[in-house]
């Protein structure tokens, strides 16, 4: 062994023969041991790298355990990167942070004695520290630990470490690089995978370099066979012509190009894809090739046709309600001269014009709701802050449904000190009008509708409860939605729009609010309301 030869170099110093005899065997042997730690290359699993250093480095030391400590940056600590161990598990023994950070600070080999009863039972007596120095600072550090003597540490022994440690700094960073380098390509190659377009690279020999899977579905060829084809063998024969042209262009002009083509099927469907090259560059600032990014244009082109067929019907419905509110106007203001005549009109025309009235009042609230969500959709609806005392508000809200609660009783809870919050009060009244309006129309005659009022934190907290008819939960995630109704036999003979709780959560929002509701069928519903204090 390795380590008898060093042990008989040292004890037979004075022998002069044997000495040279031993020098050039010793020589020898050390150029076998470099050649064989220079043997270890960063392909190697860590693991395998592990184990290969400690039989290699047991012929020169007693190792019981070898463990490549990491230092991690993100964690500001050493962590075990590989180990490879006799006995006790590598896992168990702990080197002192101080003492791995000394050898890496002074960049050379150290043995340290342990006093770990645990460690002595096993036949540990210490641990050497090879300091593992990269290009750009610490790496880590490679622990050896076994039972070492004053002679274990001699100066060829710890001289032939320090080459370790070195040879080995370079393995390490160079695996470190590789995983590094491994990691960003695999996460490029998920970032082309999920990108919606196809997408395909080309040389500067019109060969491809590299392609998604989206460019194998639109033009209908399997990967496996096109890398490395020339594009004209693999693309459809029809968009031949349109890629060299655009290949050819981009190269010689250096510039970047936007075309679109038409793109027929073999089932007669014709797409319109649109195609954007740019070159590629290598790291030296040299041009590699050209990238390809081809999207089908047609499912934006439906897309936008809707959203033009929805703007148009925003405006439809604005420009139908402002022209309705005109003639209502001349109904209403004739329906209020006729009442005041009422008394002389027989009972038959007497409860017509209530009809009339009241047929009309409907219609002008729909025109309202209808022109105040048409504002809430292109953003027109503006609000003129100020602050705002909720007491007042809600007050305000009982008095208006004083003739029209069903004999409901209300109660209200709202501390004295309750801040004012900065809201548009005209606006902010109409989302309680509505949610305790609904809370009185949906309850049953003689029931309790509770509004709670608190604060928590920077928010005001407004609930809003009744014991009516309550919802079905599979109907909750709708009822904001525009025109929704809860399908119910039970509410069908109340009139609404379906736009009310719509807008209502259209203007907290906008006020920076939250709206929730919890609901039982058969036992009613609690809305609350969030919105921030002044």
């Amino acid at each position: 062994m390795f380590k008898e030869r060093i042990d008989i170099l040292e004890r037979e110093a004075d022998n002069p023969t044997l000495f040279q005899n031993e020098i050039y065997e010793g020589f020898r042997q050390q150029a076998k041991f470099y050649e064989r730690v220079a043997s270890l290359h960063s392909s190697l699993p860590l693991e395998d790298m592990g184990r290969q250093l400690f039989k290699i480095l047991g012929e020169v030391i007693n190792i019981s355990t070898l463990e490549l400590v990491k230092w991690s940056a993100t964690d500001r600590a050493f962590v075990t990167a590989a180990a490879y161990s006799d006995q006790p598990p590598a896992s168990e023994l702990k080197c002192n942070k101080n003492l791995i950070n000394w050898s890496l600070k002074n960049k050379t080999v150290s043995l340290v004695p342990s006093d770990d009863p645990r460690c002595l039972q096993s036949g540990i007596n210490g641990v050497f520290i090879l300091p593992l120095i990269g290009s750009e600072g610490k790496l880590g550090a490679l622990l050896l630990w076994g039972n070492y003597t004053l002679e274990t540490s001699s100066w060829l022994v710890m001289h032939m470490l320090n080459f370790v440690a070195k040879d080995i700094s370079g393995v390490f960073e160079n695996i470190i690089l590789r995983r590094r380098s491994r990691n960003i390509a695999e996460l490029m190659d998920g970032i082309i995978e999920c990108v919606p377009q196809a997408i395909m690279a080309v040389d500067m020999d019109n060969r491809i370099l590299a392609c998604n899977r989206n460019a194998e579905f639109m033009f209908d060829f399997k990967r496996v066979f096109a890398l490395d084809e020339h594009y004209t063998e693999v693309l459809p024969e029809k968009l031949i012509p349109v890629f060299s042209s655009l290949i050819m262009s981009t190269i010689s002009g250096k510039h970047e190009i936007d075309y679109e083509t038409e793109y027929p099927l073999a089932d007669g469907t014709v797409l319109m894809i649109g195609i954007s090259t740019s070159l590629l560059y290598n790291r030296e600032g040299n041009a590699m090739g050209v990238l390809l990014i081809c999207r089908d244009l047609s499912l934006s082109r439906e897309v936008q046709k809707l959203r033009e067929l929805d703007q148009m019907k925003d405006e439809f419905v604005h420009t139908v309600s402002h022209e309705l509110k005109t003639p209502l106007t001349s109904i209403l203001g004739c329906s209020e001269t006729l009442l005041e005549i009422r008394h002389e009109l027989s009972d038959d025309f007497a409860e017509i014009l209530d009809i009339l009235v009241d047929s009309a009042e409907h219609l002008k609230e729909l025109i309202a709701d209808l022109l105040d969500m048409s504002r809430l959709q292109t953003g027109r609806m503006v609000l003129e802050k100020t602050p705002c005392d909720l007491r007042h508000g809600v007050d305000e809200i009982i008095g208006m449904l004083e003739n029209n609660k069903n004999d409901c009783t209300l109660v209200v809870n709202i501390p004295e000190d309750m801040p004012p919050i900065d809201a548009d009060y005209d606006k902010l009244k109409r989302v309680f009008q509505n949610f305790i309006g609904n809370a009185v129309k949906y309850s049953p005659a003689g029931g309790e509708v509770r509004i709670d009022i608190e604060t928590a934190g920077d928010m005001a907290v407004i609930k809003i409860s009744d014991h009516g008819l309550g919802m079905p939960k599979d109907q909750l995630p709708f009822i904001f939605d525009k025109f929704f109704r809860v399908d119910s036999s039970t509410t069908a003979s109340i009139e609404g729009t379906g736009l009310g709780l719509s807008i209502a959560k259209h203007i907290i929002e906008l006020h920076g609010g939250t709206v929730d509701v919890v609901s039982t069928l058969g036992k009613g519903s609690t809305f609350t309301i969030k919105l921030p204090v002044q």
